[in-house]
């Protein structure tokens, strides 16, 4: 019982959507990188690149 309380705590319901700021979501994407082991300068240029191409995504679904 006391795992669902905290597992309701930590988690965060999917329905919400939490609007992230750019450099969040740059070292967001670092962190992921890092932990798959990737050199921190190639998981750093890999994430500006995809955040590129995720902002790229937003503006084709804002058109739409």
């Amino acid at each position: 019982m006391a795992d669902k309380q905290l597992r309701g705590k930590i988690m965060t319901p999917s329905q919400e959507k939490e609007i992230l700021s750019k450099e969040e979501k740059l070292v967001s994407l670092v962190h992921i990188y890092l932990e798959l082991h990737l050199p921190l300068q190639v998981a750093m240029e890999a994430a500006a690149a995809d955040l590129l191409n995720l902002d790229r995504c937003e503006l084709v679904e804002e058109a739409a």
